[in-house]
């Protein structure tokens, strides 16, 4: 099978030592796995140590794999999607005028396979770090974290402003512009309120209005998430990075 991740042209500019500092820094205060992929070499130019991406590997044995680890450790089923996500997104990003690139990130999920523990499904988002003299993706940032998602798939690109999305459509092959939603004051309440575990009683004490309110006010965040339960629509503002 064939390695999925372009290669664009040749770009001689590295990532400096502080800057491979601060990304160990990071790592080393999150769970998640932080890295840079050199679309160039086929290669991670840095991987953190954090387990759950390296899928039972050591980081030496990930970095000598290259863009091969791909290959090896996603299920044969999902390269596909894999394929799509790197193919298509990459198409949309090389798109984008040079100077607005670095805003934007394309996210997609997909199962790890690891040598110890069932596969994981993960959310892996890249974000352009430097580019080459024609301003294609020579290399860039990636970040993976545990999925909330029921499948693999879900490719999206979005901006730092977070007003919207572009999610691709696989059987049409091409993206679909999507709105996020705005909450009001109240209803981010509820939201952080939910996520400290508070109960509808507290909420409502809190914001000193009746349970019927509060309730009330859960149904408009699930109808503005387009969702059926309170649970999905806490895991669609934390995707979408909308508190």
């Amino acid at each position: 099978m064939s390695n999925p991740y372009p290669s664009p042209q040749r770009q001689k500019e590295q990532i400096d030592l502080p800057s491979i500092e601060v990304l160990k820094a990071l790592a080393s205060m999150t769970y998640k796995s932080l890295y840079i992929l050199d679309h160039e070499k086929r290669k991670f130019e840095y991987i953190s140590d954090n387990p759950l991406f390296l899928c039972g590997h050591s980081v030496q044995e990930v970095q000598t794999m290259g863009f091969d680890f791909y290959i090896h450790c996603v299920p044969e089923e999902e390269q596909d999607v894999l394929r799509q996500s790197i193919q298509a997104g990459f198409g949309f990003l090389n798109a984008v005028p040079t100077e607005y690139k670095k805003d934007y990130t394309l996210s997609c999920d997909f199962h790890l396979k690891h040598r110890h523990i069932p596969n994981l499904l993960i959310r892996q988002e890249v974000t352009p770090l430097q580019l080459t003299s024609s301003g294609r993706v020579s290399k860039s940032m990636g970040i993976a974290a545990l999925s909330t998602a029921q499948q693999a798939g879900n490719i999206e690109v979005y901006t730092k402003e977070r007003t919207h999305r572009w999610v691709y459509d696989k059987t049409q092959k091409n993206w679909i512009k999507k709105m996020n939603p705005i909450f009001t004051y109240k209803e981010l309440t509820v939201l952080y309120a939910t996520l400290q575990g508070c109960t509808v009683q507290e909420i409502a004490d809190l914001l000193y209005l009746s349970p019927d309110t509060i309730k009330f006010h859960r149904k408009k965040i699930m109808e503005k998430c387009h969702v059926h339960t309170l649970t999905e629509a806490i895991r669609y503002v934390i995707v979408h990075k909308l508190l």
